[in-house]
């Protein structure tokens, strides 16, 4: 709507916001940030076995596209903003959970 009405009144684009969505479901909570469409890699942070964890969708370039989160909301914040910078990784640094989720931007290219 807002990109709609800037062009209708000849102004600039406004910035968009990284699209992202979220789900309570029972005791899993959904959170997902990005759109995973080019994506060649999918990368898991977490353990799935206890239902805590993150799906990290990279293009060929590894950089970061989306995130799928389930009851992991650190690892969807700090990924929504991945997603919005564009940011690339590489696939080992984000499954590697010694690394504390919030040190991950500083490691993007």
């Amino acid at each position: 709507g807002k990109l709609a009405a800037a062009n209708i009144l000849g102004q600039d684009s406004p910035k968009l916001d990284t699209p992202w969505f979220w789900s309570d479901q029972y005791d899993i909570k959904l959170q997902i940030t990005g759109l995973f469409n080019g994506a060649s890699q999918h990368i898991v942070r977490g353990n799935i076995d206890e239902n805590k964890f993150a799906v990290f969708h990279l293009d060929a370039q590894n950089r970061i596209l989306a995130i799928d989160a389930i009851n992991s909301p650190a690892e969807f914040l700090v990924g929504k903003k991945l997603v919005a910078a564009k940011a690339k990784l590489k696939p080992e640094q984000i499954s590697d959970v010694s690394i504390p989720t919030k040190e991950l931007p500083n490691l993007a290219a």
